[in-house]
């Protein structure tokens, strides 16, 4: 009797240090690289989560926000309707010589943020105090990766400092990632359910099976 009793505790102990090693599983996988607030990759995650303003480079002139569908521009003194990308690049492509100087922006516009906020802007000058701050944001790191994609959708495992238990979302999109990062928890430690995909500019991917690897494949295409 007493040596199933020992057995009995051998076993229970193992069951114990099993269950603790899955709920630090979070953690562990972290320990190379860090996602918390204010890490590279945290930073990194973010900034690639943001809106992407760049589609539309060519007539705003910045990549932190876009300018938000439908507006109106005029050319050679006709006034034309934007819905669309589509729409933008015919326009772009009727520029001629005049290049950007011949298409005039109809003012008020809608414009979308890198944050997803939607702003009204009145004037060239507005669009230029937020030109200028995009300058600031790309110098100091801070402007959307747009360069470099992560594939949607992934799983976030998260995992709680205070109960010891991991859950998980499933996000479906760029905005919901950059939603759900901007409400963590100070008590949460986050990590992707690997592997997961990442495009690039020129419709090239890769496979990341780690958070190191995410790293690295973020930080090469870092603007």
């Amino acid at each position: 009797m007493k040596n199933f009793l020992n057995i009995y505790l051998l076993i229970l102990g193992l069951l114990v240090v099993a269950c603790q090693t899955e709920k630090h599983e979070v953690l562990t996988e972290e320990n190379s690289v860090s996602f918390t607030e204010g890490s590279e990759f945290y930073n990194l995650v973010e900034r690639s989560a943001m809106h992407d303003g760049s589609q539309d480079d060519e007539l705003d002139q910045s990549p932190c926000f876009s300018i938000s569908f439908p507006y109106k521009v005029i050319l050679e003194g006709v006034e034309i309707r934007i819905a669309s990308l589509a729409d933008l690049m015919v326009v772009l492509s009727r520029t001629g010589n005049g290049g950007l100087e011949s298409i005039e922006l109809v003012f008020p516009v809608a414009v979308t943020t890198s944050s997803y906020e939607k702003i009204s802007v009145s004037s060239w000058e507005e669009l230029r105090e937020l030109q200028e701050s995009c300058v600031a944001e790309i110098a100091a790191n801070a402007a959307p990766i747009t360069c470099a994609a992560i594939e949607f959708p992934v799983k976030m495992l998260v995992y709680n400092t205070n109960t010891q238990e991991t859950t998980s979302a499933n996000l479906a999109n760029k905005q919901q990632l950059y939603v759900f990062l901007q409400n963590k928890a100070p008590h949460e430690v986050l990590s992707f359910e690997y592997p997961v995909t990442v495009s690039f500019e020129g419709s090239s991917e890769m496979e990341v099976n780690n958070s190191m690897e995410l790293r690295n494949a973020l930080r090469t295409c870092n603007n």
